[in-house]
């Protein structure tokens, strides 16, 4: 698979699990992310360019966007989810989920060209 096929894999999948995980929404969702593959280079990278800070941030404003769009504006509205977790392993792949959690390939992010900020998160997709 070349790395425009993966990019547009890992974003599409990315803004689908967020879809599906708040596409009836939460009160109040926390949002967790942990980097288990720090001993790696995509994992140093993880932290280096994105960290875990601006990764909340983003999936913030992702579940945000998503209630917008959908008109989802009561907590009635929306499906009660309270976590959502983000980690990044040293796993094969891109990415894969697992109920509210969110698997990242470190070895995925390491191949990253350019600016990660663009190609993470799948937030550009959902402009």
């Amino acid at each position: 698979m070349g790395m425009a096929a993966a990019r547009f894999l890992f974003s599409f999948m990315l803004a689908s699990v967020l879809a599906l995980a708040f596409l009836h929404g939460a009160h109040a969702v926390h949002f967790s992310v942990v980097n288990r593959a720090l001993n790696t280079s995509g994992g140093m990278r993880f932290k280096k360019e994105l960290g875990v800070n601006y990764t909340q941030l983003k999936m913030g404003n992702a579940t945000n966007f998503i209630w917008h769009l959908f008109n989802e504006t009561t907590p009635a509205e929306r499906k009660n989810v309270k976590n959502v977790s983000l980690f990044v392993d040293n796993i094969p792949g891109i990415a894969h989920v697992i109920g509210n959690e969110i698997h990242v390939g470190a070895k995925y992010i390491e191949g990253i060209t350019g600016d990660i900020k663009t190609d993470s998160m799948g937030y550009f997709t959902m402009r």
